[in-house]
């Protein structure tokens, strides 16, 4: 697994209504947990999980465009058998 950076837009997801609750704690705190997403080719996502912030962040997107903080943000890319996330493999067992 990984961290980057996604804009928005690269992300494949369910527009799912959420919950005002946790509409209202993204707009307190912002995403306290992360986006997990699996990585299809070099610059195309899908969701695995987040849905609803995700659907929050586009709705923010919508309604408050000058805010930087929605062009990307980070999300957890995790490994599958296509993409691997790192290649952390390669440095194992080199004695």
């Amino acid at each position: 697994m990984r961290i980057i950076h996604v804009p928005l837009d690269k992300i494949q997801f369910d527009w799912r209504e959420p919950r005002p609750s946790l509409k209202a704690s993204v707009l307190r705190v912002g995403v306290s947990f992360p986006i997990r997403v699996k990585q299809i080719d070099e610059d195309h996502f899908v969701c695995i999980d987040g849905h609803q912030r995700l659907t929050i962040l586009a709705m923010l997107a919508k309604e408050i465009p000058e805010h930087r903080f929605l062009e990307r943000f980070p999300v957890v890319v995790v490994n599958t058998d296509l993409v691997r996330s790192n290649d952390c493999s390669r440095a194992r067992n080199m004695h």
